[in-house]
């Protein structure tokens, strides 16, 4: 890119991402891209003028060697002459000018660029025949009659903006669509073909929706430039988002209702609804939690897919020795041996504990 361009995209992006001037940090940025396109511009200016006295100079130097030659090609007879012997005062210098053209000193010489990429130089006397040859590829150029504001491209080397004629495709972006520059709309700097005025481009980047998911809700963010739902594509900022995958939002897929996270991540409980991080989910249906239903402490697994001890309720048959007639596990089956042992070394406590024993 040009500095040209590069200014005019930074002076673009700036004005997409809606930067408030009134903030301290607004007003410098503003200043800095205001003095960039300045600084350009005069850039601009001093490599034309920089052109032109290069030119001037080369025509200086052309008219230098046709009088070297001349004067090369004269016989030594061509000095004696009279008009030669006398003092300066009756040298006429208008007697070189016989025979030698020192061509037009007014001649304005014009260059534009063919399609091509040859750079054409043409005087007036070649503009006013209408049309240009290129020399490399042979194509007839017509004749200038739209030029860039800004860098000077005619309308047959570039795009120029319909609206304000100031940009072209050459020093900045052009919507491909309506042929706006990006000092009248913002333009999609990913594709080109788009822009605010005949499409719907993200606030913050400026990708048009051909490029990139833009958030409905909002219109500041899109999928290049945050997180968006994957389902609905509006962006992190106006929707709770899986903080896992990041890929699906609240309102397209069930999540936990204590931490977000989504039924693509982790297992949920059917019942209350928390998810596998926040609670002990059955490792074999996956359909319920601790909270929800009977679970076995010491394997993960609910009352559903297996059978657990009526009376501690903390071991299934899968971990522990299961009575098959009463679900009791062997602990709770030698509660009753268990208290009587005691009780005959513990009179004091025998009737509590058997008691307990009783109820349990």
């Amino acid at each position: 890119m040009t500095l040209s361009e590069k200014s005019a995209y930074l002076k673009g992006l700036m004005e997409g991402m809606k930067l408030s001037t009134e903030t301290d940090e607004g007003k410098m940025i503003a200043a800095i891209v205001e003095l960039l396109g300045d600084v350009t511009k005069t850039l601009g200016d001093v490599q034309e003028t920089t052109i032109a006295i290069s030119d001037e100079l080369d025509e200086i130097e052309d008219d230098l060697d046709a009088i070297e030659d001349f004067i090369m090609s004269m016989d030594e007879d061509d000095f004696d002459d009279e008009e030669f012997e006398d003092d300066d005062e009756d040298f006429d210098f208008e007697d070189l000018e016989e025979g030698f053209d020192f061509g037009d000193e007014e001649t304005t010489i014009y260059e534009v660029t063919c399609a091509c990429g040859e750079v054409i130089a043409f005087d007036e006397e070649t503009l006013e025949k209408g049309s240009i040859v290129c020399p490399d590829c042979g194509e007839v150029c017509a004749e200038c009659g739209i030029v860039c504001g800004n860098c000077g491209t005619c309308e047959n080397d570039g795009i120029i903006c319909e609206d304000c004629g100031e940009g072209c495709d050459n020093c900045g972006i052009v919507c491909g669509n309506c042929l706006l520059c990006d000092n009248c709309a913002q333009v999609c700097p990913e594709c080109e073909k788009n822009c605010s005025e005949c499409s719907t481009v993200c606030g913050t980047c400026g990708f048009c929706e051909e490029c990139a998911d833009i958030c409905e809700i909002c219109g500041e963010g899109c999928s290049n430039c945050t997180e968006c739902c994957q389902e609905c594509g509006d962006c992190g900022n106006c929707l709770d988002l899986c903080p896992d995958c990041m890929e699906v939002c609240s309102e397209c897929a069930q999540v936990c209702v204590e931490c977000g996270t989504c039924e693509n991540c982790t297992e949920f409980c059917a019942d209350c609804g928390l998810c596998g991080n926040c609670a002990q989910i059955c490792t074999d249906c996956g359909m319920v939690c601790s909270g929800c239903a009977d679970f076995c402490e010491a394997c993960g697994l609910c009352g559903d897919c297996t059978v657990i001890c009526d009376g501690c309720g903390e071991a299934c048959e899968n971990c522990a020795d299961m009575c098959e007639n009463c679900a009791l596990c062997r602990f709770r089956r030698n509660i009753p041996f268990i208290v009587q042992s005691f009780a005959s070394s513990c009179p004091s406590a025998s009737a509590s504990l058997m008691r307990a024993s009783a109820s349990s």
